[in-house]
């Protein structure tokens, strides 16, 4: 299988606004190159687009981790904190992304 032809076809759907297919190709990249953090990225986003950001959280949360330095992780989490009224974790994740965007 090639985790490059479907982190592509992934974008591409995001492009057409298919999130249901975006989100199966990129699940597809990961289960291919876990260690990727481009296609984790985008899966956590295509979850979010679906309204499932309980399956986004965890991919993020890692992200955080493993890439402390990505501005666009840290207002991912602020926006998923703030759906689900977890406020004081929404803030904290905003104001460390705009930190890191300065």
């Amino acid at each position: 299988a090639c985790f490059t032809c479907h982190y592509i076809l992934g974008t591409i759907h995001w492009g057409r606004e298919d999130h249901q297919q975006a989100l199966q190709s990129f699940q597809r990249a990961v289960e291919l190159r876990a260690d990727d953090p481009g296609a984790r990225f985008n899966l956590a986003i295509a979850y979010v687009a679906l309204e499932d950001p309980d399956s986004a959280l965890p991919l993020l949360q890692a992200l955080s981790i493993d890439s402390p330095g990505n501005e666009a992780v840290w207002r991912q989490l602020g926006r998923i904190y703030e759906l689900q009224e977890r406020m004081e974790d929404s803030a904290d994740a905003y104001e460390r992304a705009a930190a890191l965007g300065e």
